[in-house]
């Protein structure tokens, strides 16, 4: 049984060389668990992705109350919610029964808890500083890094996945896809909040595509063997997914627990960014070197 379980658990992962080593080694193993034990229930993907919504609000609500044990309380919730956020995307494809709009809610959710837990940083916490325009200040550059290194490594993971695995530029076809979603669900009645869903994927999926447009080097690479490609951007993806929203939510939840948000904040600005200025120089010089070498 465990054989077949690992290889269910193994089935039900992304690619592993793009995936989070907190995902691998906590998150999505706790979350695999959960998910066997409501397998042969009617609980749908959806109904987790809300119930972990609420959780995640309800941790920035708690930390919008201040005081460490609001914090701590925060903190562990925050790590039920992407523990159960893990979960609807596991259970999906272990029952096959994901949906475009599904998918949508799973990344509307994340934003939606994100806002909180910050929200609960600057006002929870703001309120034991006699000044706080500082630390709002710092924790506006922290919100703002965040979502550049979001941006990033989803087009870094994109990347890899097309040139190094061979998969489809997804994010051109999901494009097309969820458009014509939102064309078909416009003759439909009711159908108000789904439309509203894939309007926010789209816009997102907009600013997605002007990266890969500023992207120089990504039409040369087509021509890069995946093989070349994987064996020098393997070691380079896994430095990128320290970037990836599950670490930035692991060390914010911990920072919670123990009540050092300032740790978070100094996280995100200094070393998170002065990772992200060295990755894009690396990356720059990997994907020129492979070009090179490719047109001898």
């Amino acid at each position: 049984m465990i054989k077949s379980w690992y290889k269910e658990y193994k089935s039900s992962l992304k690619a592993i060389e793009t995936e989070e080593l907190p995902d691998l080694f906590f998150y999505r193993p706790i979350a695999f668990l959960f998910v066997k034990t409501i397998q042969r229930s009617n609980i749908t993907p959806n109904q987790i992705t809300l119930s972990a919504m609420v959780l995640g609000i309800i941790g920035g609500c708690f930390a919008m109350a201040g005081g460490r044990d609001s914090f701590l309380a925060a903190g562990i919730l925050y790590m039920l919610f992407n523990i159960l956020d893990c979960s609807d995307g596991q259970l999906a494809r272990i029952k096959k029964n994901g949906t475009l709009t599904g998918r949508i809610i799973d990344g509307v959710a994340d934003y939606i808890v994100g806002i909180f837990m910050y929200m609960g940083f600057l006002i929870g916490y703001g309120s034991t500083f006699s000044e706080p325009f500082y630390w709002w200040l710092a924790i506006i550059f922290t919100g703002g890094s965040n979502v550049i290194h979001s941006m990033l490594i989803d087009h870094q993971r994109l990347r890899f996945n097309h040139f190094a695995l061979g998969e489809p530029l997804s994010n051109t076809i999901d494009t097309a896809k969820f458009s014509e979603e939102r064309e078909r669900l416009r003759k439909i009645k009711g159908q108000l909040f789904n439309r509203i869903i894939l309007t926010i994927y789209l816009n997102y999926a907009s600013r997605q595509g002007k990266i890969a447009r500023v992207d120089n080097s990504f039409k040369a690479l087509e021509s890069v063997p995946s093989k070349s490609y994987y064996k020098a951007n393997r070691p380079l993806m896994w430095w990128w997914t320290i970037l990836g929203p599950t670490m930035q939510i692991t060390i914010m939840a911990l920072s919670a627990i123990l009540f050092i948000p300032e740790f978070y904040a100094f996280w995100m600005i200094i070393p998170m960014n002065i990772l992200t200025v060295s990755l894009i120089l690396i990356q720059k010089k990997t994907d020129k070197d492979l070009i090179k070498r490719n047109a001898k």
